[in-house]
């Protein structure tokens, strides 16, 4: 039975140009070893929305998907107007070597490079100048992709956790409890700079494709490790657990702004945000930091 529009499912696959055998692109660590030694590729199954803009794949690909059934393996040949579109000759372009700013020095034919914003690849290095091609590199192939759906997710945990493995990180721990959704974000991961864009992207996903959900609370576990040395080399002599930080950040669906603060003074610090999406504004005198984020993120398109 085909997949419905916006469906999430889990593809293992390998992409090939056709008329060279080139693996440009798998899911499958024993490909990826072998092809692409030096990438990130073969993490394993890749997350799809069949239709979808969140997680999509070339257009040709996701057309064969979107009939196929779990445990189903096909494999599809994708002409360049599905795939990476046709070369343009507009796309090569001559300019200064300059241009490639700290890259001058050292550029050479074949390196890849991204001028004004747009990634290309240099053709040619001569006399002060440069010839750079913005097309894809496999612009104009016809590519062959192999594939199998290995799942269909369809419960609300299974959706979730999907989505948070694909924005945050894998082996994520989370909870499910009547409408809430309670997410635990890694120590390791706690301090990166763009992890609140990636909790706001992981929280609009789930919104959409879980819309049943009320809330999403991530919880995030900051210990004093000076004070743990300290209570690791007192061993039995009684001491207490160490000071530890708590924040948690609460989103909610809704249609209006609250901004909260409420001042708690407790052994530990709690740092709330809730996000209510609502259609107009209410100050009150306690503390509840409501950030709103609706910010879906943008079209995706397999990288170059």
């Amino acid at each position: 039975m085909p997949f419905e529009r916006n469906s999430l499912i889990l593809v293992d696959y390998t992409a090939r140009v056709k008329d060279t055998g080139e693996v440009f692109e798998t899911t499958r660590g024993d490909v990826a070893r072998e092809h692409l030694p030096d990438g990130d590729a073969g993490q394993g199954p890749r997350l799809v929305s069949i239709g979808g803009r969140s997680y999509p794949v070339l257009s040709g690909f996701g057309e064969a998907l979107a009939g196929a059934s779990v445990g189903e393996s096909i494999t599809v040949d994708i002409e360049p107007e599905r795939g990476f579109g046709a070369r343009d000759k507009k796309k090569v372009r001559m300019m200064p070597l300059r241009k490639l700013g700290d890259d001058a020095e050292t550029a050479e034919a074949g390196d890849s490079v991204e001028v004004d914003g747009r990634k290309g690849v240099i053709r040619f290095v001569g006399s002060g100048r440069v010839q750079v091609d913005f097309n894809h590199r496999h612009a104009g192939k016809t590519l062959t992709f192999e594939g199998t759906v290995t799942a269909h997710l369809q419960s609300a945990e299974e959706k979730a956790g999907a989505i948070l493995e694909n924005k945050l990180q894998k082996g994520i721990t989370f909870k499910l409890e009547g409408g809430g959704l309670e997410v635990e974000i890694p120590a390791e991961i706690a301090g990166a700079d763009d992890l609140q864009t990636k909790k706001g992207m992981a929280r609009a996903d789930i919104f959409l494709f879980v819309p049943e959900l009320e809330s999403i609370t991530y919880l995030e576990k900051h210990v004093n490790a000076k004070a743990a040395r300290a209570a690791g080399a007192g061993g039995a002599g009684g001491q207490a657990d160490p000071p530890q930080e708590h924040d948690h950040d609460h989103d909610h669906p809704h249609d209006h702004d609250h901004a909260h603060d409420h001042d708690h003074a407790h052994d530990h610090d709690h740092a709330h945000d809730h996000d209510h999406a609502h259609d107009h504004d209410h100050v009150h005198d306690h503390d509840h930091v409501h950030d709103h984020d609706h910010d879906r993120p943008p079209d995706g398109t397999p990288k170059q």
